[in-house]
């Protein structure tokens, strides 16, 4: 799914610091719209959701670097 969503977004430009790139684009947009397309409505939420349903989003995008969070340290 990564390869599918990154057809329709690999002309984005990243707009974060090399430093601030843990997480493929591709990935963040994609979990992003999987989390508000089940009405969570908040970056903690979304964390939540996300490692709650990690096993098969894993499936579909590069999670190998842990669970994108809103305050990644």
């Amino acid at each position: 799914m990564e390869e599918y969503i990154g057809k329709y977004f690999n002309e984005v430009s990243d707009p974060r610091s090399s430093r601030n790139q843990i997480y493929s684009l591709t990935t963040l947009i994609g979990t992003s719209l999987l989390t508000m397309l089940s009405g969570v409505d908040s970056f903690s939420r979304m964390q939540d959701y996300v490692e709650c349903h990690a096993p098969k989003i894993s499936e579909y995008f590069d999670l190998s670097k842990g669970i994108p969070s809103h305050s990644h340290k």
